[in-house]
């Protein structure tokens, strides 16, 4: 038994003649190769190497060249193992090295376990040969030998054949460039037999991209160049003149020493461009043939082969990348545009507006649910259908419906669309150019809006007027008080068979007539006074009944609907008595022929479920009064303008326009909300919605019959600053028995009560004053003198009193134009504290006597 060393860089060459030699009992050691073989060599000193020629690292030659300089392992026997096609190259090597057997791969394992024994010694190699005597044997025997060696050559050539084969598989099997690079470079070196071999890919400006070498030399960085190379003379003579270039001992460019110790210096080189008919992608070069001192034609031209084959699975393999590269690309584009469509189309079906996409046609392509929704079609309905249909013909002129004209901007225009039962539907539309040559419009439905427009306007228009009444209704006010408390004052003291009492009592009518008108004004603009107060509805309804009877005519019929359970709200109960009157005078008007009238009061929840038919109720729970007719009604014209002020369809003179606006004021005023449901000779509904209130209601006093002016002896600090007003006011409590102390304002006020040494009972003082305001006088007073009563008084608006602090319910106040009767019961009822209502100011109550004075407006305005 003998031990042998295996070196080959093959795992399956040493699996196979380990197992072979295995059979015979031999013992075999393994290495990869040349330099491990040494170091194996020398640590197991075996009987017998096998080694094969080409190899990394550390070919087989080398591996035995540097074998026999060793004296310890010198006399080993080698057999070289080698392709078979590279067998002339190997005993061309053999017989340098003393190499005395040579075994071809493949090989029969006769023939290796032959070949091992005869190394060994352990048969005989040679056969002697019979003599020869003749020449014609002799000359035989030579032709043989020449058909030997032809058929040796044939065998090589077909073997190399054999092997471009295998490596033009590559082409089919490597996608990757640099495994074809590498593949075709180990390739070259093993079928052309070369101590080394190199590859490179070069870009565009001549720089190493990728870069492979076989034999030893391992680039550390695949995309420099290698600054050992020994072939750089001869790629840039290749490169250049884009051809084959082959020689000896070439020279070493500067900065280039040459190869690695392993590989020794280049004594024989063949370098060919790696190209294509468009492009060079670089070269492919092998150093140092094998059993012979320089490359020839045949290998050239091998070479060559194998570049123009390495060129094109290059080129292929670089497509396939770019390929494969584009494609995870436009996968991934296809994945965003999907992601992107499907958030798309989601925006477009949760829209709020509606959307539909045409081609340059204008046939609908494509359309969300709210559209089909606003137009009252099905989707198979609508789609196909050209959108210039759904635009009445007046409106189609203006609407850019293509792609020229609507390409590069937003068209926004309102106008109207036809539904699908042919009502018009008013939107406005944005109408703009897509870039895949589509228009898209966005329909938005602005009926609502209009009507919040609508509304704003007129909220603007009674906000006007209202500032306007505002800032007369001062100087009115006292103006009025001069008028009627002398007119009431002159009526008193004359003989009632006086002939100018006639002129008086126009007089004095006129000026109710305009305090009236004053009245309504504030009212309209939500800048009275107030003094409101939890009552009933239901019980005012009932205690104006028999009045309203007899202001309506006796061809209409009046009922009235109370609910007995009517919740309460908090309102001035004078100021819901003139919305009654307001509302039934209108009604009356509606109906000159006659007709049938209904007062009717409820409670009523407003949630979300009936929202939408009350718009203008917000959620809540309210005391409704409805008021309704059967009379001529209202078209929708006449209906925008109902609660203007001075808005008047009657002859001159039969009325005012304020009715209306004044019960707008009054319910806006209080907290509610009034709305009006009419149609042209169906008649009218007009309900009145007041806000609950919770607590116990306040009993409303029954209306008393005519009583004297109340008299009183008490001292009353008077503040007025409008002297003509201060004067009429102090005559009239001069005569009713008071004790008068006048101030013209806060700072004399202050003064009087400092002066006077007696009790002052009462401070009857004017809200608004220079120097000193009433509240302002009453703190100072009151530090003093902690037991006195006030009375406030002021002709301004509600917002201005408010704003000085006498507006609380606690504190009686007297508003302008006051009579001499309205004074004398307010002083009185401030100094002893009773309740309104015990005093009236005559026969009739004060709503009633209002009626009079007030036409009022009907609900044709």
């Amino acid at each position: 038994m003998a031990t042998i060393l295996i070196v080959d860089d093959r795992e399956s060459n040493r699996e196979l003649l380990t197992t072979l030699l295995g059979y015979r009992g031999h013992r075999t050691v393994e290495a990869r190769d040349g330099l491990e073989g040494l170091e194996r060599a020398r640590a197991e000193r075996p009987d017998l190497i096998i080694t094969d020629i080409l190899m990394p690292t550390m070919d087989g030659y080398e591996f035995t060249r540097r074998l026999r300089a060793d004296p310890e392992v010198a006399a080993v026997p080698v057999v070289f193992y080698s392709a078979y096609y590279l067998m002339q190259e190997a005993h061309a090597l053999a017989a340098k090295c003393g190499v005395e057997y040579v075994l071809a791969k493949p090989a029969e394992p006769e023939e290796v376990l032959r070949v091992v024994e005869a190394a060994l010694g352990l048969a005989h190699t040679t056969i002697p040969a019979p003599p020869v005597e003749e020449f014609d044997r002799e000359h035989i025997r030579v032709l043989t030998d020449k058909l030997s060696q032809q058929a040796g050559q044939v065998g090589n050539l077909s073997a190399r054949l054999e092997a471009l084969i295998d490596v033009g598989h590559e082409l089919n099997v490597a996608q990757d460039p640099s495994v074809l690079l590498e593949r075709y470079c180990k390739a070259a070196r093993e079928v052309i037999g070369a101590v080394c071999s190199a590859a490179c890919i070069t870009d565009e400006s001549g720089q190493a991209a990728r870069r492979y070498c076989s034999g030893g030399v391992e680039p550390a960085d695949p995309t420099s160049p290698c600054p050992s190379c020994g072939l750089g003379g001869p790629v840039a003579e290749a490169l250049s003149n884009q051809g084959a270039w082959r020689g000896r001992n070439g020279p070493v460019p500067a900065g280039m020493p040459g190869c690695q110790p392993e590989i020794g210096p280049l004594n024989s080189y063949l370098v060919v461009p790696i190209l294509t008919r468009s492009r060079t992608y670089g070269w492919l070069g092998l150093g140092n043939k094998l059993g012979s001192a320089e490359f020839g034609a045949d290998d050239e031209r091998l070479l060559t082969t194998l570049a123009a084959q390495l060129a094109v699975g290059y080129e292929n393999s670089r497509l396939f990348e770019e390929l494969k590269k584009r494609a995870e690309e436009l996968e991934h584009e296809v994945a965003e545009r999907r992601q992107a469509a499907e958030k798309y189309r989601m925006v477009v079906e949760q829209a709020s507006d509606g959307i539909v996409i045409a081609n340059e046609r204008g046939d609908c392509l494509e359309v969300n649910a709210r559209l089909l929704e606003m137009l009252g079609y099905t989707r198979e309905e609508f789609l196909g259908r050209n959108v210039q249909d759904l635009i009445p013909r007046a409106d189609r002129s203006s609407v850019p419906w293509s792609v020229d004209q609507a390409r590069g901007q937003i068209f926004r225009k309102e106008l109207r669309f036809l539904r699908r039962d042919g009502t018009f539907l008013e939107v406005e539309v944005s109408i703009s150019g897509l870039e895949d040559g589509r228009i898209q419009a966005i329909i938005r439905d602005v009926a609502e809006r209009k009507r919040l427009e609508m509304q704003l306007r007129q909220s603007q228009k009674l906000e006007a007027v209202g500032k306007l009444a505002g800032g007369v209704a001062h100087d009115f006010n006292n103006l009025l008080t001069v008028i009627l408390g002398h007119s009431d004052m002159v009526l008193s003291a004359m003989d009632a068979h006086d002939r100018r009492r006639r002129d008086i009592e126009d007089i004095r009518d006129a000026g109710a007539r305009a305090a009236v008108l004053t009245n309504q004004l504030l009212a309209f603009s939500r800048k009275q006074v107030l003094q409101p107060k939890v009552i009933n509805v239901s019980d005012a309804v009932s205690s104006l009944t028999k009045m309203l009877g007899r202001l309506i005519s006796s061809n209409i019929e009046l009922v009235t609907r109370c609910d007995e359970d009517t919740w309460l709200t908090k309102v001035d109960p004078g100021q819901v008595d003139q919305v009654i009157l307001n509302l039934v005078l209108n009604a009356r008007d509606a109906m000159p022929l006659g007709g049938r009238l209904v007062l009717e009061t409820s409670n009523r929840i407003i949630d979300e479920r009936q929202l939408p038919d009350h718009p203008e109720v917000p959620q809540g729970e309210y005391v409704t009064l409805a008021v309704s007719d059967t009379g001529s009604g209202m078209d929708a014209e006449t209906r925008s303008h109902l609660f203007e002020p001075f808005f008047t369809t009657k002859a001159l003179g039969k009325g005012t326009g304020l009715g209306l606006s004044t019960v707008y004021g009054i319910v806006r005023q209080s907290g509610g909300y009034i709305c009006v449901d009419s149609e042209p000779n169906r008649g009218t509904v007009v309900k009145v919605y007041l806000p609950r209130a919770a607590g116990q209601g306040e009993a409303r006093k029954a209306r008393q019959e005519y009583q004297p002016l109340p008299l009183g002896t008490e001292t009353v600090l008077l503040a007025e600053d409008d002297e003509r007003v201060r004067r009429l006011t102090a005559s009239v409590l001069d005569q009713l028995g008071y004790t008068v102390l006048e101030a013209a304002d806060g700072e004399e006020a202050l003064e009087a009560a400092r002066r006077h040494e007696g009790e002052i009972h009462l401070l009857f003082t004017d809200i608004v004053m220079p120097k000193k305001c009433g509240n302002e006088i009453v703190d100072e007073i009151r530090r003093d003198r902690p037991g006195i009563k006030v009375l406030y008084s002021s002709g301004y608006t509600g917002d201005v009193a408010a704003q000085q602090g006498a507006l609380d319910p606690a504190i009686p106040f007297l508003q302008k134009p006051f009579t001499p009767r309205t004074l004398a019961v307010k002083v009185r009822e401030a100094l002893d504290g009773e309740v309104e209502g015990m005093w009236p100011e005559g026969k009739g109550s004060q709503t009633e006597r209002r009626a009079k004075n007030d036409p009022g407006a009907s609900h044709t305005a």
